[in-house]
């Protein structure tokens, strides 16, 4: 026989050899700290032995998510990004990184913004158009000497600098990696 005390206690009772025993049963609950492809998590532990050796972006954001027990539909979810967004970036598609997920991932995983920031990201996220102008600035000149002086079209030095355009990674690794 079994009494129920409250949502996670039970008291069971039974009779042996005449006399009553009892004995208190309490459910636990745990949540699953397993990620959802074993295969996967079992990959990343043999390439990588802690998070600091990790360099590359997608690979820190999947060791954080396995070490959470997480699926990547509830990665994304905390980013603040759909799913395929998300994926996108954890397979290393996408190289460019919404500030949203570098702001809420960090923060969720207790890690630093520079551990998601790579070259490219930091050039968005410390703000293209300021990192534009000063390089401008630093070279003295104006808008239209400069684009003739690096090739990029006004119309694009226009859109980036009055931040209506992003500086797509192609342009970036043109005109600004290791400039800017």
């Amino acid at each position: 026989m079994i009494a129920k005390i409250s949502d996670r206690m039970y008291v069971i009772c039974a009779t042996l050899d005449g006399h009553v025993r009892f004995a208190p049963l309490y459910i636990h609950s745990v949540k699953l700290c397993a990620p959802h492809k074993i295969l996967e998590a079992t990959m990343m532990n043999q390439t990588y032995h802690s998070y600091e050796e990790i360099t590359a972006i997608p690979d820190r954001l999947r060791w954080l998510r396995h070490s959470k027990g997480l699926m990547q539909r509830e990665a994304a979810q905390i980013a603040g990004v759909s799913r395929s967004v998300y994926i996108e970036i954890e397979r290393g598609i996408t190289r460019r990184l919404p500030g949203c997920l570098i702001l809420n991932l960090s923060q969720f995983y207790g890690v630093p913004v520079s551990d998601f920031l790579d070259e490219y990201n930091r050039f968005l996220f410390d703000g293209q158009a300021k990192r534009i102008k000063d390089y401008r600035k630093k070279l003295g000149m104006g808008r239209k000497p400069f684009c003739r002086h690096t090739g990029v079209p006004l119309s694009s030095l226009r859109g980036w600098e009055d931040e209506k355009k992003e500086v797509s990674f192609k342009c970036w690794e043109r005109y600004f990696k290791g400039k800017a």
